[in-house]
């Protein structure tokens, strides 16, 4: 199985996650906020963390390779990125965390409610670096569904 551990996200992770080519500084915003990188044998498997827009309201994002996507490590990935996001949310006081999914990527649509993110918030046209769109999914921390609003 190997090797797994979490570690705080570098900028080189990015790179070995997404593949060249890549421009030198790619990665390099997600650095500046809190972040993590799941390894196993020392090989990265996915990145993840939160965007902080200001004070309360974050952005999530995580990149899977091909390596993390692998059945047998699905269950460490999720509970990594599940763990470190609500570490994050708890330490910096988060009241909303967004993200953006491809509308048409069911898989990942599945996994953010599974991690939380239980209210669509809007479709977003024209949004993706191929010009699919995507919808805003969030999560409210300490909300009952009944309180979202």
């Amino acid at each position: 199985m190997g090797e797994r551990r979490v570690v705080p996200y570098e900028p080189a992770h990015y790179i070995e996650a997404v593949g060249p080519p890549q421009p030198v500084d790619a990665g390099q915003f997600y650095a500046t906020h809190p972040a993590w990188t799941a390894l196993i044998d020392d090989r990265v498997a996915a990145c993840a963390g939160i965007i902080i827009r200001w004070a309360g309201v974050g952005e999530a994002w995580a990149i899977w390779t091909t390596l993390g996507q692998e059945p047998r490590h699905r269950r460490f990935i999720h509970r990594a990125v599940r763990d470190g996001l609500w570490r994050i949310i708890a330490a910096r006081g988060l009241y909303r965390v967004q993200a953006q999914i491809a509308t048409e990527c069911w898989p990942a649509r599945l996994w953010a409610h599974h991690l939380g993110f239980t209210v669509d918030e809007g479709d977003m046209a024209l949004y993706g670096p191929n010009r699919e769109s995507y919808t805003q999914v969030v999560l409210f921390p300490g909300l009952s569904a009944k309180e979202i609003p």
